[in-house]
């Protein structure tokens, strides 16, 4: 009897833990895609500028990079830092209304591999770390991964972002 109290104790105990966040935070998988465009709410930037849409909606910039690594035949690893203007859309019907809004911080690191004659990308992906964030954004942590599509240009993006 008292193995079967202890089981069932500790199966209740796992799935309040994973049932309610800790102190009203709230944790979400994230996905959408990322497009580069020239202007995104008439800013933009000298390293990159994206459009994003899903459960990100809004303006997605580079800030920095650096070439940490580069090899004779095309693969590169770059680091650096990007930062995000928009909201996370809770809703899922597409706008932001009544979601949480404000800035995200990121460190990135890409690795990729270039066509070395035409400097064609021929395959790339990058991981973004939260590092801090605004507004609602405030308590912010996650990890975001970026997948390129060379052939469109868009990057199909899927993480997590807990608030």
């Amino acid at each position: 009897m008292t193995k079967r109290l202890i089981a069932l104790v500790t199966l209740v105990a796992a799935a309040l833990l994973v049932a309610a966040p800790a102190s009203g935070a709230r944790a979400g998988q994230v996905a959408g895609n990322q497009t580069p465009v020239a202007t995104c709410d008439g800013d933009t930037s000298a390293f990159g500028t994206y459009a994003m849409d899903g459960s990100l909606i809004g303006c997605w910039f580079a800030d920095s990079f650096e070439v940490v690594r580069e090899h004779a035949s095309g693969t590169v690893q770059i680091t650096g830092t990007e930062h995000f203007d928009g909201c996370l859309d809770l809703g899922g019907d597409g706008s932001c209304s009544g979601d949480p809004q404000g800035t995200l911080s990121f460190s990135f690191q890409f690795s990729g591999k270039f066509d070395v004659v035409t400097s064609a990308e021929i395959r790339g992906r990058c991981q973004h770390p939260i590092v801090s964030g605004t507004g609602g954004f405030a308590t912010a942590s996650g990890v975001i991964t970026f997948k390129d599509d060379v052939t469109t240009g868009i990057a199909p993006y899927r993480g997590n972002v807990r608030l």
